[in-house]
């Protein structure tokens, strides 16, 4: 069973299209899918903009995870298969089968363990593929997935230069090498400092999250051969942290627990910043748990407001796409297009070659 995520940078950057678009080829290719998401969707309106939103067309037999009490405020009508032993503030969520084709309501687990028990659900269900419907603020789960597809587009930002510059980052940020673990490093979930001698200092908090907790650790690398950052890892903190230690980073090893630790705060070109001189001082930073990125999908769409209203309007799509393709190393894909089941193939392929 391969297990994919979807997650926009923005609003509007057409996420769920993507989805929908992967969902329908899927189905076109005669595979049992299964859905379900990190969250809630479903709106009929955008709150922000009062625009239609997308809703997640289900097709006759498409397996979805949601919370039970979702089943019928979709056009979709389904057959309840399994009540999983997960719950969401909606309530507890269940496995269910698409029997009449229409609109669901996907409601599904929040968090990491949740999903994992639900990711098994489906593979019991004999789905062949499944789609996780995410969220750019609420990734952790994804690691959970064998990959990432990534919709981003105008609604993100009008600049070209700026969507060029974070496509950049995240590309880096997903391309992180995995750390082979043994013994304690795999198991510590707080900051770990072990030295070139075998000694080991461990801090009290998993994330860094202040100047001064920075300032600590900091201090206490100075001679380290590995360091363990489990937690949140904004980017000016990182590369805060990279200033302090300076030159004394040559030959360290500093281990985040997966790439989304980098993106909190919305800082992740600060944090590419900082890997960058990290590198330059001869240290370098891998991630426990990776999740592979596998393609970029881009929406020249945005809200523009007029008169204290939002109507559509649009960037060039060919330039998009031209200027991301050349920064990053997945495919970039403009929905409308076509060729899903290439992409998907080409993910399959990637995700494989990682794992041997």
């Amino acid at each position: 069973m391969f297990k994919v995520g979807f997650a926009g940078t923005a609003k509007n950057t057409g996420k769920t299209t993507a989805l929908m678009y992967f969902l329908q080829q899927a189905f076109a290719g005669c595979q049992r899918v299964g859905l379900s998401g990190i969250g809630y969707d479903g709106e009929d309106l955008d709150h922000l903009t009062g625009l239609p939103k997308p809703r997640v067309f289900c097709p006759r037999g498409t397996i979805i995870a949601t919370a039970q009490r979702c089943l019928a405020r979709g056009t979709a009508s389904c057959r309840l298969l399994e009540v999983l032993p997960v719950s969401n503030a909606l309530g507890p969520i269940c496995l269910a089968e698409v029997v009449n084709p229409g609109l669901a309501v996907i409601a599904g687990p929040n968090k990491r363990g949740d999903l994992r028990r639900t990711l098994k659900a489906f593979a019991r269900g004999g789905c062949e593929l499944v789609f996780v419907d995410g969220a750019f603020g609420r990734m952790s789960p994804f690691v959970e997935v064998d990959g990432l597809i990534l919709a981003t587009g105008a609604a993100r930002n009008r600049a070209l230069d700026c969507l060029v510059r974070e496509t950049r980052a995240l590309d880096r940020i997903f391309t992180l090498p995995a750390a082979v673990l043994k013994g304690a490093v795999e198991g510590e979930n707080t900051i770990v400092i072990w030295g070139q001698g075998g000694g080991t200092i461990r801090f009290r908090e998993t994330s860094l999250l202040s100047p001064e907790l920075v300032q600590e650790v900091a201090r206490a690398a100075a001679s380290a051969e590995v360091i363990s950052l489990p937690g949140a890892v904004p980017g000016r903190l990182l590369g805060k942290f990279s200033r302090e230690l300076g030159e004394d980073l040559a030959g360290k090893t500093l281990i985040v627990s997966d790439p989304t630790k980098l993106l909190v705060l919305g800082e992740y070109v600060e944090a590419v910043a900082a890997l960058d001189q990290i590198a330059a001082f001869g240290g370098r930073v891998m991630v426990r748990e990776r999740i592979p990125l596998l393609a970029v999908t881009i929406n020249p769409f945005y809200p523009r407001e007029v008169n204290n209203t939002f109507c559509k309007d649009f960037i060039d799509g060919n330039l998009l796409k031209q200027a991301l393709a050349a920064v990053t190393r997945v495919p970039v894909i403009n929905v409308r297009e076509g060729g899903p089941a290439y992409y998907l193939d080409t993910a399959r392929r990637e995700v494989v070659t990682i794992d041997n």
